[in-house]
């Protein structure tokens, strides 16, 4: 990417991309995209896509956990909305980051693209999160444009605006030796004429656990437990509304055809009057009583649906992040092994964010001052840091914890101590 982005002509790389689905089916006006929160229409694997754009969208444990993902990674104590920030040395804590270096990345940081947006910095990457661990990956297109901050007009580029581009129109191109070709976007599969290319340097591919070209949403072997919970929640609304209404019989023994007919357009006008409270029995033996239903119980249901959401949680989340789903464990259980298990998912989620960050300042340090410069004094030397992140439940907590830790009460659980977060991840 870097040999790349020296090689090529100097000029703006203004946005390009669409952050709306280049297909919006059911909508006749193309204006009318620009008016509503429209839903991507995805157009690679569209079976397994829209299972998980409707699970992201609609299914209450996967919104919540992904909202607690993305606000405990970027949370702080203090509750700024600074999110993360480079670190000042090296790993050995002595060793100073190269002074431009430093300049240039926080330059980065506290970038904003219009007054209320951040570029790449503060709360940013929050929805970066979200797609990534719920649809697998993210894109985020690089738009380079001039910054006037230099005389020397060659040098005078920088990073100026990141846009985020539908996850299922995106595609990323590679020669059969894993060579990144770049990324397109496209409204149709086929790869004749793709709508829009960018290269390499353009677009932040974020992916989670990546298989081979693309990610793996968290929840990519729970599209089975999904279709469960629809059905067992329909099958549960349907006996619910079934039991919910007794009908009423109206016994009229020996009654006429003709006098059954007075009868029911009698009651269908005191229908429309409003409430009946009371009925005149006019006919010999009549008799109007309320059907009882002898098969009331919905517990067999009501399992079967908790368990379908059980299902849905993914090993790791402590389950009292979701009402109605707490483990019967208790405070004792949620003291020891879940609460460092999130923990160290959440470290795995600031290392993916980094990856991205960095490749951000990078292609900023080489725009400004060149590949030599680059290589001798960023390339791997410098850190993003996190906000330090703790829990007063429990003993949940940021920090890491020793595993020697195990034996020890509650009490000394919650009393020790925070540790930095540090991501430093090598490209």
């Amino acid at each position: 990417m870097a040999v790349l982005m020296a090689k090529k002509k100097k000029k703006d790389d203004k946005l390009r991309g669409s952050q709306r689905s280049l297909t919006s089916p059911g909508i006749v006006s193309v204006s009318r995209r620009y008016d509503l929160e429209i839903t991507e229409n995805p157009i690679r694997d569209p079976r397994i896509s829209r299972e998980l754009i409707e699970l992201n969208q609609w299914c209450y444990e996967v919104v919540h956990a992904l909202d607690m993902a993305a606000s405990d990674t970027f949370a702080s104590d203090d509750g700024d909305d600074q999110g993360w920030v480079v670190a000042k040395t090296l790993d050995d804590e002595e060793t100073p980051v190269n002074p431009e270096v430093f300049a240039i990345a926080e330059d980065i940081r506290l970038r904003k693209q219009n007054f209320s947006t951040y570029m790449i910095g503060g709360d940013r990457l929050k929805k970066a999160l979200r797609w990534a661990l719920g649809k697998g990956e993210c894109f985020l297109e690089l738009g380079i444009e001039r910054e006037g901050l230099s005389a020397n007009k060659s040098k005078d580029f920088g990073v100026a605006k990141t846009l985020y581009l539908p996850t299922f129109e995106m595609f990323r191109k590679e020669t059969d030796q894993g060579e990144l070709i770049g990324f397109e976007q496209r409204k149709y599969v086929s790869e004749s004429d793709p709508d829009y290319f960018f290269e390499p340097y353009k677009i932040c591919h974020i992916r989670h656990e990546p298989d081979f070209l693309y990610g793996r949403s968290l929840w990519l072997a729970s599209l089975d437990a999904w279709a469960d919970v629809k059905q067992a929640f329909d099958n549960l609304i349907r006996a619910s509304n079934d039991l919910g209404v007794s009908p009423t019989l109206h016994i009229m023994p020996g009654i006429s055809t003709e006098q059954e007919r007075i009868y029911e357009r009698e009651l269908e006008i005191r229908r429309k009057s409003g409430i009946i409270t009371d009925h005149i029995l006019s006919y010999p033996g009549q008799d109007i009583r309320k059907m009882t239903n002898f098969n009331s119980d919905l517990t067999g249901l009501v399992d079967t649906l908790l368990q379908c959401r059980y299902k849905l949680i993914i090993p790791g989340f402590p389950t009292y992040f979701f009402p109605g789903l707490e483990s019967k464990g208790g405070t004792k259980e949620l003291s020891r092994s879940p609460d460092r298990r999130y923990s160290r998912m959440r470290y795995g989620w600031c290392q993916l964010l980094s990856g991205a960050i960095k490749q951000v300042i990078d292609t900023e340090i080489i725009l400004r001052k060149g590949l030599d410069f680059y290589a001798e004094n960023a390339r791997n030397k410098y850190r993003i840091l996190w906000p330090e992140w703790s829990e007063s439940i429990d003993g949940m907590s940021g920090g890491e914890v020793e595993d020697t830790d195990s034996d020890l009460t509650d009490e000394e659980t919650n009393k020790q101590p925070v540790k930095k977060i540090n991501i430093n991840q090598n490209d």
